[in-house]
């Protein structure tokens, strides 16, 4: 009801939406001058709330958010009992044969005994886990298939990365490893974006992208593995980051937000890092 007109809503809903957002806009610029108190969760964010809502001083705090400690690096044992579950080959045909299966396997070892990432061997009768040489980067994605999540974006800057990997590759074959590009979450806009997913994968061959659903407990532990953690997320008119970006922090990997608001990333993450440890 109160989304944005667009030039295929009918000019009697468009005078009728742009009434509602005008009345709705006055009547938050009225009561946030009232307010004793205003929390931001970034200094964009409090330098925006001033420019547009003549909100200043002493009243305006930037409140910085912490993940809880269950966000931490995943052990390669909980990464290969993850995946085994997960069955993520099983799961999606796209990703059958996608990488090379002798991975210097034991002859005692199963393909049942590895995943996409991990394979379990034996050794003086011990089983020992192991990541599997072959090994494809994961990059996760958190989104909630909403317009303000403009998932458009990381397929775009997919496709550019696999012109960039097919070039470099020419050169040094063998020196990139493969991108496995997991998207979590559930939204409106989902089953639109399934087809493309499914013809993006059809025609790049070092990246392949695919959607799951995860269980509160599993969520961290997938973020836990991930080479890269990425985000595709407005904010606040731009200004604002969801609570996952620091979360992603505690992992001390190589992750960046490559959002439309990456201007402030150093302001979001920098704080909870003293060099490479957490506060």
């Amino acid at each position: 009801m109160f989304e944005s007109p667009t030039q295929q809503t009918s000019f009697h809903r468009t005078i009728i939406l742009t009434s509602i957002r005008t009345i709705a806009k006055s009547y938050e610029r009225i009561l946030a001058a009232m307010a004793d108190a205003h929390l931001t969760v970034t200094h964009a964010m409090e330098v925006w709330l001033g420019e547009h809502f003549n909100v200043h001083g002493a009243n305006v705090r930037v409140l910085y958010d912490k993940p809880p400690m269950l966000f931490r690096p995943t052990t390669i044992d909980e990464e290969h009992e993850l995946f085994q579950r997960l069955d993520l080959e099983g799961e999606n045909e796209q990703l059958n044969g996608w990488l090379d299966r002798v991975d210097g396997m034991h002859e005692e070892q199963t393909p049942s005994e590895q995943t996409l990432f991990t394979k379990c061997s034996l050794h003086n009768s011990e089983q020992i886990i192991q990541p599997r040489q072959n090994r494809p980067a994961l990059l996760v994605s958190s989104t909630s298939w909403t317009p303000d999540e403009d998932f458009s974006v990381l397929l775009e800057a997919l496709e550019k990365l696999h012109t960039l990997i097919m070039n470099a590759s020419k050169s040094t074959p063998s020196s990139f490893p493969k991108i496995l590009v997991v998207v979590t979450g559930k939204g409106p806009q989902k089953e639109y974006f399934l087809p493309l997913l499914h013809k993006f994968n059809e025609q790049h061959q070092y990246i392949k992208v695919i959607t799951l659903w995860l269980e509160a407990s599993d969520y961290p532990k997938l973020l836990g593995c991930a080479t890269l953690d990425e985000l595709v997320k407005d904010g606040v008119n731009g200004r604002g980051y969801p609570l996952e970006d620091v979360e992603m922090e505690r992992y001390r990997q190589n992750i960046r937000g490559m959002t439309r608001w990456r201007e402030n990333w150093d302001e979001c993450a920098r704080h909870l890092i003293v060099g490479d440890k957490l506060d």
